[in-house]
This record gives C-alpha cells, sequence and structure tokens, in this order.
C-alpha cells in the first residue's frame, strides 16, 4: 500500500475512553497515519465538505487504503456503537476497535472475528505485534474478512 497499515481519523482530542493517551503508546511500535482535527491539517482542508453524504464517500475512500483502522469511541458504555466500527467494517479495514463490552451483540461476525478486539490484549505492545504480523502476511489478515462470506455472515 506505500503506507502505514492503520489510519486514525481523530476529530475529538480528548475523551473519557483516553484513546490519544492509548494511540500515542501504540504509535511507539507501529506506523499510523493520523487524520482529523487532531492530525494532519492539509487532509482537513480537502474535507471541508459539507455535505455529509460526500463526506462520508471521502471518508469511506480513505479508509478502504488501509489494512486496520482505528476504531476507539469517545465513550465506553454499553450499546455505544457508532461509525467508527461500521465505516471500516464497510470499507474492508479491520477495526482495532475499544468501545461497548457488548460490542460482540452488534457485530456483523462470530467471536469477534471481524475486528482486533483491544480489550483482548495485555498490552498495547501485543496490539502491535500482531498488527505488524498481520501486516506481513496476507494468509493470516484475510481470515479477519471471512465473515464477509454468506455463511459467514451473522443474522440478526
Amino acid at each position: 500500500l506505500g503506507r502505514s497499515p492503520i489510519l486514525w481519523i481523530n476529530s475529538n482530542c480528548d475523551t473519557p475512553s483516553n484513546r490519544t493517551a492509548y494511540m500515542l503508546e501504540l504509535m511507539r511500535y507501529v506506523s499510523v497515519d493520523v487524520r482529523g482535527k487532531c492530525g494532519n491539517p492539509l487532509w482537513n482542508e480537502s474535507l471541508a465538505i459539507t455535505d455529509p453524504k460526500q463526506l462520508a464517500t471521502e471518508k469511506l475512500n480513505l479508509v478502504k487504503q488501509y489494512l486496520f483502522t482505528v476504531a476507539i469511541e469517545n465513550s465506553l458504555e454499553y450499546d455505544y456503537v457508532t461509525e467508527k466500527l461500521w465505516q471500516p467494517l464497510a470499507a474492508g479495514s479491520v477495526p482495532l476497535y475499544l468501545g461497548a463490552p457488548n460490542v460482540d451483540e452488534w457485530l456483523p461476525c462470530y467471536n469477534y472475528s471481524c475486528i482486533i478486539h483491544l480489550r483482548n490484549f495485555t498490552s498495547i505492545k501485543d496490539v502491535a505485534n500482531l498488527i505488524n504480523r498481520l501486516a506481513n502476511n496476507k494468509t493470516l489478515y484475510a481470515e479477519y474478512h471471512q465473515w464477509r462470506n454468506e455463511e459467514n455472515v451473522r443474522s440478526s
């Protein structure tokens, strides 16, 4: 891809989930492209779009260029699941998810097999090690997309 394996779009710099501190630690171990109000100002100017539909399209076009997209919610409350999870799934990027403790009830896959669930790791360095391994192994990475086969999609 010629870029970092991870995209982080961050427009809310101070959150109860302490997303920024988590990401700064992760960035010690793996390369991350940062966009949004707390990131690259040039990208913000290119997204000075007032039409919400066009903005969503531009964002999806960006997300689809990355293997992984940060999906750390502003809040870590039950049932608080936002576009941070849905957009990467729709674009074909694997979400690095931290948010609702019951996110499994919302996922289109079984057993968290379509996300990297950050709660399941004892250290941020372990997350980075997995990301680096997946970024260099197409077969392992493809396992996070197996749910896209019709028989693997979870129905409500």
